[in-house]
């Protein structure tokens, strides 16, 4: 494209541009190119579509085109525009993160339902809270808590405490190993890592996302779930709620240590939108 074409783009030419190049690696391309030129231009889709023929400044148009490339090179949409929605919140992700998704909506949807049933201030903690998603969810949406992000990585950390200061929400941060030598919790929330070693070499997050967030060790992906099992029974108050997501095909062994670890609990597994287990509910009596 010469530089008088490109002088001469506008809004939907660039649009349409940027679509065909991202139809090889996603099947959302419209609404990606559309999101990717809203960033540049700090503008909504809306206006996008409204303002469809004005003309495109050449400088935009350089930068847009390059958060398309990246794109198609397979980088993940969040990490390009640094933010993802979840539970209706706008959150700083970065690589040192998992990506917020829809199905850890499950989590937070049971844990308010749990608060909303206490009559006292519920101490929660959110054990490898990456962007503090799931915790400050949970914060914005109930005030009667006491919030610890807790996560091994500093960087993941960081994220987090920018996003408690963005939200307003007053959380403690702690760089830990999952709940060793913390104290006692009311509720204990967590998505662990919980990826096969041998699964994870192929998949596309594993490109991009943190390793550390991804690979549950041993050769099921059930090492760290065996071991934050074992602490919540330590760390988990006399009627408390330990809520926890998993793999789809983990469902039966995550059943299993559960009920071994909790003999006298009530333990459940909850099935996802699309019909897949994908969250332990284990109550203290």
């Amino acid at each position: 494209m010469t530089t008088t074409q490109t002088l001469a783009l506008t809004i939907q030419s660039a649009l349409q541009d940027g679509t065909e190049r991202l139809m090889a690696v996603t099947d959302t391309p419209q609404l990606e190119a559309q999101l990717l030129l809203g960033h540049v231009l700090d503008q909504s889709r809306t206006w996008l579509l409204t303002w469809a023929d004005k003309t495109l400044d050449l400088d935009d148009y350089e930068i847009f085109s390059a958060l398309i490339n990246r794109r198609a090179d397979g980088e993940p949409l969040p990490y390009i525009l640094g933010s993802w929605e979840f539970f209706g919140i706008n959150f700083v992700v970065s690589p040192a993160t998992l990506i917020p998704r829809p199905e850890t909506e499950l989590l937070v949807e049971a844990a308010l339902e749990y608060i909303s049933q206490q009559q006292r201030d519920v101490a929660v903690v959110d054990v490898g809270t990456g962007t503090g998603c799931i915790g400050l969810s949970i914060a914005s949406h109930a005030a009667n808590t006491r919030i610890t992000l807790v996560d091994c990585s500093v960087d993941a950390l960081e994220v987090a405490e920018e996003n408690a200061r963005h939200l307003n929400k007053f959380v403690a941060l702690r760089q830990n190993d999952l709940l060793e030598g913390l104290g006692q919790f009311d509720l204990i929330c967590s998505n662990p890592p919980y990826i096969a070693p041998c699964d994870m070499e192929g998949l596309d997050v594993a490109d991009f996302e943190p390793h550390l967030a991804l690979d549950g060790g041993a050769s099921d992906g059930m090492e760290v779930i065996t071991r934050l099992l074992r602490q919540v029974k330590t760390h988990l108050n006399p009627g408390g709620m330990f809520l926890m997501e998993f793999g789809a095909d983990q469902g039966a062994a995550v059943h299993t240590l559960a009920t071994e670890t909790f003999p006298a609990a009530s333990v459940e597994i909850v099935s996802d939108y699309a019909g897949l287990d994908r969250l332990l509910r284990v109550c203290l009596p």
